[in-house]
Formats: C-alpha cells, sequence, structure tokens
C-alpha cells in the first residue's frame, strides 16, 4: 500500500511528464481501436460487396458445357417441380432465368446513323424476382439525359412487345422510353418499345451494366425454346446463419453441403456454381492482407508508445535517482523502488487505455462514416461497427505493452547503488579501477553465434517451407510482413548514427538566425544527445514508416501509370477487328485518312502474327462496359484474329536450334511515336536506338527479343539469323530466309513480345522487321496497298489531355465506326482508376499514421520538459550573463525542431529507400523500369504538421521560464 502511495504522489509531483504519458498512451490506444473498428467494419462488409460484385443469388445451376457443336444449354425449367422442390433444406426460392446474346440496332437521330451492338439479354419472372425480396432491386430512373435513378421501384411485369433496359444499354443506344428497337436473335426477329429504363441494383452481376430484360415467356416463344431455360437461379432461407466473412471455410463448407444436395438430384450433367461465395473466397486475400496491414501498424504504433513510456520513465529514474538512494538509506530496499516506478508506469497504462479505448470506441463509427463518406474512400456503402473483442484487445493491448515496458526503468531504479546516489557529483567512481568477477561465459559471443544461427535457420529451414506454401498462406504473409518490419527496424537503428550530422547541417541551416547563442546551442545538441536518444528512435521509426508506405503508393502509381502506358505505346491505339472479306478491315485507306485529321500528331503501324495484349485488355474492358459488337462466336477470332497468318520460327543457321516466334513490322514512323525513353536495349550487345534505323533502312535486318539472343548464343552484334515462315492450313514450310540481327531489345513500346524471361520463350518472343520485310514474309500483299490490312495504328495527339483524348475517340469512332470494324482504346481511363485507389489507399494509411506522429511529438515535448527542468541553473546563469527571455525561448524551440528534423529526415530516407527496393524487386519480375517517385503532399504536410507541433508544445512550456525573472529562474534550482 505504501509503494502505491508513494507512486501516486510521484506522479502528481511531475503532472507534466504524467500529462504527456497518459496522452500518448491515449493517443495510441485511440488509433488501436479506430483501425480495429475499421478492419471489423471492412470485414463484415465484404459480403456486401461479394453481393455486389456476383449479384443476390446463392446457388447457380445451368447445364455442364460441352466442346460439341451440337451441344444444347436449354433445360426443361420444370425440373424445379419435378426434383427439387421441397427437397433441400436451406433453399428458399428457385428463378428460371433464360439469357443469351441479342442483337440490337436503333437509328439515332443525333447522329444520324444506326447503332448496332450485341448485348446480353435476360428472360426472368419480374415479378416473382422482385416480391421474393431477396434477388435485388430494378429502380426505375428518369427520362433525362443522365437517367438518374428515381425512388420507385419496377415490379413488373413486362408487357408483351415490350422490354425494359438497364441505364448502360439506355446510354450505348442514346434511349428513351417508349423508343423502338430491333432486336435479333440467329434468325428471329422483333420490334419492341421501350417500357422502362431501370438501374440494376444486385439483381444481376456488377459488371452487367449493359442488358436488355424480358419477360421469361416472351423471350422463350421469341427464342424458340418453349418451357425452357439455361439457368437456375436460388437463395438461400437463412444466409445470415450460413456466412460467415470471419470464417470461410466454415462458410464453404456449409454451402458445400446444400449444393451437394441440388446436384444429386439434378444428376451430373449439370454444374452447380457458388458466385457468391466464390465472391467472399476472392475476398479472402483482401481480408487477410487488411488484417496484416492493421495488426503491422498495430505493432508499429504500440512500439512507438512503448518507447514513450520507456523514455519518460528511464527520465524520471535518472532525475530522481538521489531521492532513490535517499530511501535506500533508510531502510527502503531494492524492490521498493523497483514497484513504484513499475506502479507508476502501470498506473498511466491504465488512465491511457481507459480514455483512449471510450474516445475510440465512441467516436470512431461516426469520425469514419464522416470521412468515407466525405471523400468517398469506399465504393459501397458501410456500417460501421466496433466489436466487443475489439475492446477487450485494445485495453489489453495497451495495458500489457506499457506495463511490461515500465519494468525496464523499473529495473533501473532498482539496481541504484547507494554509495553513488548520494554522492552530489555522481561521478566520482566513474573513472576508478572496479575488481569485478571473471566471467565464465561471453555473452557477446555468444549472442553473435545466435544471431548467425538464427539467420541460418531461417534460410536453411524456415524459407523452404514457407516457398512450399507447407504452413498456409497466412504463415506465408505474417513471416514477410515480420521480416519487412525487420528491414524497417533494423535499418533505422542501423543508420541512427548520421543524426548528429543532419543535425549539423540544419544548425547550418539555422545559423544566421541565432548567431548570438549558436555555440550554446550546438554544445547542448552534444550534451543532451542520449537524452534526446528515444525521441531521436520514435521520430525516426515514425517517419520512415509513413514515408515507406506513402513512397511504396506513389512509386506503384507511377510504376502501373507507365507500364499502362508501355503496353498501349500511345494516346490512342486502334486495334483491327474486321476482316477483308467482309470488307471492314483496317486497311492503309483507313491509316492515311486518320494522319489528315485535324489534332493527330503522329501515327505508327505495328502489323503482327501473334496475341496481342493491348487489344485483350481493351476487348475485357469494352465488354463489361459496353457489351460486345459482333456475333459472340467471334469473340475468339476478333482476340486472336480471323485473318490467317503464317507462323515464324527464328534458329541460328545451321538450324540446330530453332524458337517459335512473334514476328512484328513497324513502319517508319514508329520511333517518333512511341515514347523513346520506354525504349530498353540490351547493354551486353551495345544494342541501341540506331538499331531500328537500321531495320528501316535495310531489308533483312532485324531486331530479336533478350530472351531469343541469349538461347541462339548471340552476343556480339550483327551476327546472323535465319527465320523459317510455316502455313499452319497446310503444314508445309513457306520460305527460309536469313536476317541480320542489329539490335537486341528488353521491351518496345505497344508489343509485349520482347522480354527476357523464359516465359517469353514459350509464347512467343518477339522478331521486329520493318513492314516491307514483313509483308514479303507473311505474303500480306505490298504496304502501299490502300487495301493492305493493318492489326493495330498506334495514334499520338497534339494535346493528350484526359477529356481531348475522350473527344477524338468519339470523333474517330463516330466517323469511321461505320465502314470498318475496330477496337480504340486508350490508357487514361485505367490509370486514372488505379491513382484512384492508391489515393483512396494512401489518404487512409496517412489519416492513421497521423497518430503516431502526434505520439513522437509527445516524446519530443516530454523529453524537452525534462532537459528544461534539468537546465534552470544553466537558463538562470546564462540570464545573468545577459540573454534574453524571448532569445532563451527561441534556443529551446530550435534545439526541439533540430531534433525533429534530423531524425524525421533520417527515417523520411530510409522508408523511400525500402519502398524503392522494393520497387526494383517487382520491376525484375515486370521486366519494366523503376519509376522513382516521392510523396510531396506526404512530405510537406508531415513535416509541417510536425514542426508547428514542436513550436506550439515549446511555446506552451517554456512560458514560465520567459515570465521568471533571473532570481526565481535561480531559486528553483536549490
Amino acid at each position: 500500500m505504501d509503494v502505491f502511495k508513494y507512486a501516486l504522489q510521484d506522479l502528481k509531483r511531475q503532472k507534466v511528464k504524467t500529462i504527456f504519458g497518459i496522452s500518448g498512451i491515449a493517443i495510441s490506444i485511440l488509433l488501436l481501436t479506430i483501425v480495429g473498428c475499421l478492419a471489423d467494419s471492412l470485414s463484415y462488409s465484404y459480403l456486401d460487396q461479394a453481393t455486389n460484385e456476383s449479384g443476390s443469388s446463392d446457388i447457380v445451376f445451368q447445364k455442364l458445357s460441352a466442346q460439341d457443336f451440337n451441344f444444347d444449354p436449354y433445360f426443361d425449367q420444370n425440373i424445379v417441380e419435378d426434383r427439387l422442390r421441397g427437397k433441400i433444406e436451406g433453399i428458399e426460392t428457385y428463378y428460371p432465368r433464360l439469357n443469351t446474346f441479342i442483337s440490337i440496332s436503333h437509328f439515332d437521330n443525333e447522329i444520324n446513323k444506326t447503332i448496332k451492338k450485341q448485348i446480353i439479354g435476360y428472360g426472368i419472372n419480374s415479378t416473382l424476382e422482385q416480391d421474393s425480396g431477396a434477388m435485388g432491386n430494378l429502380w426505375l430512373c428518369d427520362d433525362n439525359a443522365e437517367y438518374d435513378r428515381i425512388d420507385e421501384l419496377f415490379k413488373g411485369p413486362i408487357k408483351d412487345g415490350s422490354c425494359i433496359l438497364t441505364r448502360g444499354a439506355a446510354r450505348l443506344f442514346n434511349l428513351k422510353v417508349g423508343d423502338v428497337i430491333d432486336i435479333k436473335y440467329a434468325s428471329y426477329e422483333a420490334s419492341l418499345s421501350i417500357q422502362a429504363i431501370v438501374d440494376q441494383d444486385l439483381r444481376f452481376s456488377r459488371i452487367e451494366s449493359t442488358l436488355i430484360i424480358f419477360e421469361l415467356p416472351w423471350l422463350q416463344q421469341f427464342m424458340n425454346q418453349i418451357g425452357k431455360v439455361n439457368s437456375i437461379h436460388t437463395t438461400l432461407a437463412n444466409p445470415e446463419l450460413i456466412y460467415d466473412t470471419r470464417d470461410v471455410q466454415g462458410t464453404t463448407r456449409e454451402m458445400r453441403l446444400i449444393a451437394e444436395q441440388i446436384q444429386i438430384e439434378v444428376g451430373f450433367e449439370f454444374s452447380v456454381t457458388l458466385p457468391k461465395l466464390q465472391e467472399l473466397q476472392n475476398s479472402e486475400q483482401q481480408t487477410m492482407t487488411l488484417t496484416m496491414t492493421f495488426s503491422f501498424i498495430s505493432f508499429f504504433s504500440m512500439l512507438i508508445t512503448g518507447i514513450l513510456i520507456n523514455s519518460i520513465l528511464t527520465t524520471s529514474v535518472e532525475e530522481r535517482v538521489r531521492e532513490f538512494g535517499v530511501l535506500r538509506v533508510l531502510g527502503g530496499k531494492r524492490k521498493f523502488t523497483f514497484k513504484m516506478v513499475l506502479i507508476s508506469g502501470i498506473i498511466m497504462s491504465i488512465l491511457g487505455t481507459f480514455i483512449g479505448t471510450l474516445v475510440g470506441a465512441l467516436a470512431a463509427p461516426p469520425l469514419l462514416t464522416w470521412t468515407f463518406t466525405y471523400f468517398q474512400l469506399w465504393r459501397i456503402s458501410l456500417d460501421f461497427i466496433i466489436l466487443p473483442i475489439t475492446i477487450l484487445r485494445s485495453i489489453l493491448i495497451g495495458v500489457g505493452v506499457t506495463s511490461i515496458v515500465s519494468i525496464i526503468p523499473a529495473m533501473k531504479a532498482g539496481k541504484v547503488v547507494i554509495s553513488d546516489a548520494i554522492d552530489p557529483s555522481r561521478n566520482s567512481t566513474k573513472d576508478e579501477y572496479k575488481i569485478t568477477k571473471e566471467g565464465t561465459i561471453n555473452g557477446k559471443l555468444m549472442g553473435i553465434g545466435l544471431g548467425i544461427a538464427a539467420v541460418g535457420i531461417f534460410l536453411f529451414l524456415i524459407l523452404p517451407r514457407l516457398l512450399t506454401g507447407s504452413g498456409g498462406p497466412n504463415v506465408t504473409n505474417y513471416v514477410l510482413i515480420g521480416l519487412l518490419l525487420a528491414v524497417l527496424i533494423g535499418l533505422v537503428f542501423a543508420t541512427i548514427g548520421f543524426v548528429p550530422v543532419l543535425e549539423g547541417l540544419i544548425a547550418n541551416i539555422f545559423k544566421p538566425f541565432m548567431r548570438k547563442y549558436y555555440p550554446v546551442y550546438r554544445i547542448n545538441l552534444y550534451r543532451y544527445r542520449r537524452r534526446n536518444l528515444s525521441t531521436i528512435v520514435m521520430f525516426s521509426l515514425t517517419f520512415s514508416f509513413i514515408f515507406f508506405i506513402s513512397s511504396q503508393l506513389e512509386m506503384q502509381s507511377a510504376n502501373s501509370a507507365m507500364n499502362l502506358q508501355f503496353q498501349y505505346g500511345a494516346d490512342l491505339v486502334m486495334s483491327n477487328s474486321g476482316n477483308p472479306d467482309q470488307n471492314d478491315a483496317v486497311n492503309m485507306k483507313l491509316y492515311e485518312e486518320l494522319q489528315e485529321l485535324p489534332g493527330i500528331k503522329n501515327t505508327a503501324i505495328i502489323n503482327h502474327n501473334s496475341l496481342d495484349m493491348t487489344r485483350l485488355t481493351s476487348m475485357i474492358f469494352s465488354m463489361s462496359e459496353d457489351g460486345f459488337d459482333g456475333d459472340m462466336g467471334d469473340f475468339f477470332g476478333n482476340l486472336f484474329g480471323d485473318i490467317p497468318k503464317y507462323e515464324a520460327y527464328i534458329g541460328d543457321i545451321g538450324g540446330y536450334n530453332s524458337f517459335y516466334s512473334s514476328l512484328i513490322g513497324i513502319d517508319e514512323n514508329y520511333y517518333e511515336t512511341v515514347d523513346q525513353s520506354l525504349l530498353m536495349w540490351d547493354r551486353d550487345t551495345g544494342s541501341s536506338a540506331e538499331a531500328i534505323n537500321q531495320v528501316m533502312q535495310n531489308s533483312n535486318h532485324c531486331i530479336i527479343a533478350k530472351i531469343l539472343a541469349d538461347h541462339l548464343g548471340i552476343t556480339e552484334l550483327p551476327a546472323d539469323i535465319r527465320i523459317t515462315m510455316s502455313d499452319p492450313d497446310n503444314g508445309g514450310y513457306k520460305n527460309i530466309s536469313v536476317f541480320t540481327v542489329v539490335g537486341v531489345s528488353r521491351g518496345m513500346p505497344g508489343v509485349w513480345n520482347f522480354r527476357s524471361s523464359e516465359l517469353s520463350l514459350n509464347t512467343g518472343a518477339g522478331i521486329l522487321v520493318n513492314l516491307e520485310d514483313y509483308s514479303r514474309l507473311m505474303n500480306w500483299g505490298e504496304p502501299t496497298d490502300p487495301e493492305m490490312v493493318i492489326d493495330k495504328i498506334l495514334i499520338n495527339l497534339a494535346n493528350n489531355d484526359y477529356e481531348n483524348i475522350q473527344d477524338v475517340q468519339t470523333y474517330i469512332e463516330n466517323y469511321f465506326g461505320d465502314d470498318y470494324d475496330f477496337l480504340l482504346e486508350e490508357s487514361v481511363t485505367l490509370i486514372n482508376m488505379m491513382e484512384e485507389n492508391n489515393n483512396t489507399s494512401n489518404l487512409i494509411m496517412q489519416a492513421i499514421l497521423f497518430f503516431s506522429i502526434l505520439v513522437s511529438l509527445f516524446g519530443l515535448i516530454a523529453s524537452m520538459y525534462s532537459t528544461l527542468m534539468e537546465r534552470m541553473y544553466e537558463i538562470g546563469i546564462m540570464r545573468a550573463m545577459g540573454l534574453k527571455p524571448h532569445e532563451m525561448r527561441s534556443m529551446l524551440m530550435f534545439e526541439a525542431v533540430t531534433v525533429m528534423l534530423s531524425s524525421g529526415s533520417l527515417g523520411a530516407v530510409v522508408g523511400w529507400l525500402i519502398a524503392y527496393l522494393m520497387q526494383t524487386n517487382v520491376a525484375i519480375i515486370s521486366e519494366m523500369p523503376v519509376v522513382t517517385a516521392v510523396n510531396i503532399g506526404t512530405l510537406l504536410s508531415t513535416f509541417l504538421v510536425s514542426i508547428t507541433i514542436s513550436i506550439v508544445g515549446m511555446f506552451f512550456i517554456t512560458r514560465k521560464v520567459e515570465k521568471w525573472s533571473i532570481i526565481e529562474v535561480l531559486r528553483s534550482t536549490f
């Protein structure tokens, strides 16, 4: 009881330090509680997110597809009544559906042309699905240009001779309610009136935003599939008892039992899928990543708090060494001082934890709701909650961590030697010889040995298991996160010795503002360096983590943008989807007309005989947004190309080695059209951009991919190879030509085939030739022929801002769309989407980590306050020697800002360096150059906030010193 009483008296006597300690703990626990609330809410939102992605259907079954031209995907809808009704426990309702691709044509009076598109059509029982209340909603939209949703539901039914459209389909065809459209399926045609335009909300999957919807019986009759459907959708009776985002494996077991019952009843000619569960399983990785990220942040914030508490208590112990000595002389034992310091730490931890948890539990949900709503940080609305286990975890961590940390200064207090404690100068024995017992164990050597052994154990025992995944993805990811944290902390500790150098540089910057007391300022930085060590570590760790996160996201965004620019190669990319037999293929005539359009800066031709990754990306993105123009059976033909082409094989002259390759032909404008800084050349062979000029000016010259050069043993240029062209239709070789390799490339913008990885060797590594050689090898016709087909055209604009690119894209599609079949895509939309996602993540992380900065600033101010109390005698002497009160305050402020700037700058450099090293690893895999970037906004905001709080804090704690007279200052030291 006496110990507890002394601890309380000690805390009352040192009110400022106690307030700093409790406030630091409270802020850390507040951060921990907010992070826990965010994690709980996002975890629960993943079920809503899964429903948003897949629609409301829990189970879907349809005929198992077969690679048979006579395959019939339709089946009798009475299968529900005959085999399922009343037999499957847990199923609420069955919803028969019929879906297929429907061709739609409509004459648009505004642009004076007929729009023809093929989009997904659904036949549904609209009344059944709406009345069930479990299959989402169809919200009616205003009949205006924006098709704004109104607060009214479409309840059905859909009238015969009518249909309803989603907003995406209405925008695509520029339709209004009452307009008439022509639809076609196979040989069946009809004209329908638009009954309503709706916004589908969870009725279908998210990507199904461009739909035409019919009443099921009408579509069955139209398609001549009376009484038949091609899918049955079901919903669960009690989904809240089945789905658990925190236990995806348990949810999978429950859903599998129901799905297996359906599978047994309908037979194995049907496939049973669980769309919502599949999305939930996909989100499991997100949940795991989210949990690890928040665990990382929580550990880091508690580490900073632990350092703060240790610093405050250690400083208190050092200041009270004489007091502890007197207590020991008066009969107090070591345990007494140990318990007194420990109980002081526990009291602060309990008070700080209680305040932080209470404020966090009450403020986190409304604060996060406002933040996510105001900044639009999430695609779907979130209901922010905080679980009791989260509150309990915050309390246990807050009290447990700070109490454990308090043991370290408590042990120091318990080890105080009486003779040293009561020695007025406390340094009389420092230089004397001491008789010590010779150690029987070399502790340092053992520590080094254990460290080396730990590294070996990790490399040879743990790492192989992680690579094989035997510990599961969670264990692997946690180990990797732990290693990253170890690297971050270790590098900070390893570079902490550079802080004095940075202090010297900053001191020279401040020198003109304090010439009068500059020498004293420099001496103080040196004298109190050990006292400020904890503060320096806190700031270095905090800033390193903040700038690691912000730099990582900034570089990731910049590198992703560069990858897309590299993949597309230009502002706009036109990919041919037509066929010369149908007279709608992109050709030289179109190319020449493009060059004459206003606003076009330059264009370039790329012909190839391989899959185009840019085209694949464009088609997938176009399908999800605007539907697909053409017959669905032609999808893969448009993807890989309908036009028959020869295959290319590259080998050495003797034919000992031969590899399947992709032949790419370019025209003379390619070099001026692409971003020349993205051309990547092989240094070992001395390749450079001059190789492109040689290819364009000389026949039978080429540039090959790095992987081909490695396998063909080409180390010096020029080198001769042979190219063998094979006709896949008749299996015979077309011709063999000898080419001279004048360049080796690691990457060419607009072409994905130039790589150095082994994977590209099996997918067709690139051979770049001029357009004339390509046409001759492929028997493609003369490049001067206006009808010569072009696979891809790169288009650069004079003004490449986002709005102008969109305008030019729309103009080209409208101007040439009737005569040519092509895809015209730009990368700006995808780049903006990725940047928006990265900005959201960056904003959330910065807001969370801002609390860590506050904790570090509390540590700085607490340390400076302790130093101030110790330096009262020194301050009185300097005041007596002529230093004015405001100059004294300015010197102390400069000292605090110098410590903050030097340690913060070190942490910022370390964080940026680790982020850069991580990006270099990604660049090795992606085979792309690394774009270095610094988040200037984070840099300025972090340092400005830190400087401001440092100055304001020092202003308040030095008020008393400025007001006191010289006599009062000196009297306080006795």
